[in-house]
This record gives structure tokens, sequence and C-alpha cells, in this order.
């Protein structure tokens, strides 16, 4: 069987203080790329470097580009040792990252097209939380208001719901009284909902003169779950008030042929969702997380792709 590679690339949540330092300080490569993200960021009125150690990179102005870069910088070590994805898959953000690093558009544009987005979406004034449901969807579906919307399918027994304060405080208490597990995502703001409507027209004005290109690899988008031929504005509109079809995207690259799932993020957000999702015999892989020595790592990571046939510059 041939071995297909699927980079991924995460959302939302998987952002830490000092997230990618060892990495930046071990990997020479890795930094010059991290270090040419942050230099449009800051081009653009997003500072990352002065808030990278402090929690404030949990506020979405910051998250997202502090994601893209860390994303953007690992899709490009990967591609630096040899490794070359057959698709890419993105998680929100994520999905931007995909599109960069596919030559979608120049890293200048997407950086300036992400310090939009995240300042407009930061800007939305609303009172509104994330709810992740951890039980089979049929088990409770039919108990969801329709003052709640589907945020993130993220997996068959993991979906997250976007919603007012007020009525996911609710339905959370309404599935405790059916035994059915719910945890709150610790964000900001009630992502990919229509909650986020108000920023969509400033948002779609700000970048409507991008020239997109057609992706470089094939890449499996949010929005449809289908592979990207080609971008426009719309759809990265869309793509903020649409649900994350994660789940459904991972069954069509496993359909694609993809047996080789490596995160490309500060920590393993997606391998740990796609736990059960994937088949039994599916290398599961990962870039960096707070615990490992990133050295070390990286050799395991090139040395299980190597046993896997693919060809890898060491």
């Amino acid at each position: 069987m041939t071995n297909n590679l699927a980079f991924l690339l995460s959302g939302q949540g998987s952002q830490y203080p000092n997230m990618a330092n060892e990495f930046i300080r071990h990997h020479r490569q890795f930094k010059n790329k991290f270090n040419e993200c942050l230099e449009f960021f800051d081009k653009f009125g997003c500072n990352l470097t002065d808030i990278w150690d402090s929690e404030a990179i949990n506020q979405t102005k910051f998250t997202q580009g502090a994601l893209f870069a860390v994303e953007y910088a690992s899709a490009c070590f990967w591609q630096y040792h040899g490794i070359t994805p057959h698709i890419l898959i993105g998680h929100s953000i994520g999905e931007i990252v995909a599109a960069t690093f596919a030559g979608v558009m120049s890293l200048e544009k997407a950086c300036y097209l992400v310090t939009q987005r995240s300042k407009l979406m930061d800007a939305v004034s609303v009172d509104g939380r994330m709810l992740a449901v951890l039980a089979p969807r049929d088990k409770w579906i039919h108990l969801l208001p329709t003052s709640i919307d589907v945020a993130l399918y993220n997996a068959q027994s993991q979906i997250v719901l976007s919603g007012l304060s007020t009525d996911i405080n609710s339905f959370s208490q309404v599935l405790k009284e059916k035994n059915i597990r719910s945890m709150e995502i610790n964000v900001s703001h009630p992502f990919h909902s229509r909650f986020m409507t108000p920023c969509i027209e400033d948002f779609e004005a700000a970048i409507e003169d991008i020239p997109f290109n057609k992706p470089d690899f094939p890449i499996i988008g949010n929005v449809n779950a289908t592979v990207i031929n080609e971008y426009d504005h719309t759809y990265w509109a869309d793509h903020i008030i649409e649900p994350v079809k994660f789940n459904q995207s991972i069954e069509l690259a496993v359909k694609l042929g993809a047996n080789i799932f490596l995160e490309c993020g500060p920590q393993p957000t997606l391998i740990k969702i796609l736990k059960n999702s994937l088949p039994k015999d599916a290398v599961k892989l990962y870039t960096m997380d707070k615990n490992s020595d990133p050295e070390k790592h990286v050799i395991e990571v090139l040395k299980t792709l190597s046993n896997q046939g693919l060809h890898v510059k060491i």
C-alpha cells in the first residue's frame, strides 16, 4: 500500500505562553520561518513578541497570529527535511496556514489576512461561549435548541457548540441531567456560528483585493469537507461563521488514501481528537508538545517516516 501523508494544522485552543520556544532554540530552519511571520505580523500591527510569554497570547487578536506563525514554520520545517504532504487539513485558523503553505497566497498577504480576521473577530461584542459535547450525536442532538449552533465537528463523539452564554449554560444543565458529558471550551467568543456575523462585512472588504492562487497541494476545506480547487474572499468570510467539518474531512482523507497523519502545531491537539477516528494501522505523529525534547523527538519522527518508506533528509 502506498503511504500517503496528511499534514494537520490546528485551531485556537492549542496555544500557550512561550509555546515552541525550545523548538526555536534547537532548530534554525524553524526559527527563520517563524521570525519571518513575526516580522509581517509586526508590520500589520500585531506585535506577538511582546506577549509571547504572557496570558495575552490567549486573546483572539493575538492567538490566531501566534498559531499561524508556529504552524507555518512547522510545515516548512518538515518540508526542509524532505517531508512533502500529499494532502493538507486545517482546523479553523489552521486552514489559512494550509492555504499559505500550498501557495494560495503569499506569506505577507496571509499574515495581513490573519491580522484582519483576528482583530475583527476579537472586536465582536457578544456574551457567548462554546461547549464540547462528549457523546455520540444521536444521543443529544434532539435536545439542542435552535438558539445554539453546531460549531465544530471534531469527532463522532466530540461536537462543539456555540451560543449565547445563557443558552449554553441552560443546555449544559440539560445534558448534565441526562448524564451526557460536556465541557466548556476556554475561548473568548462563540466562534464558527451566526454570532460572529457582525465582523463579516468588514472582513470581506479588508481582503477583497488579495489574489488567491490554486493550491499546490490538495486541501480539504473546513466549510464543505471537500477538496478545494480554488479560494476566494467569500470562502474565507464563510469560514468564520460556518461549522468546521474536521471529522468529515478526516474521513475523506482516509478515503483518498491518507494513512500517515502529522500534526504541525504547538502540541498534539488534533492527534488526540483523532485517537478513535482513524484506522488502527494509521500512523499518528506530531511536531512538538510541552514535555518532549525537541531534538530527540524530531529524530524519532523522521525515523518513523523513513521506516514508512518516505524519503527524509536528516
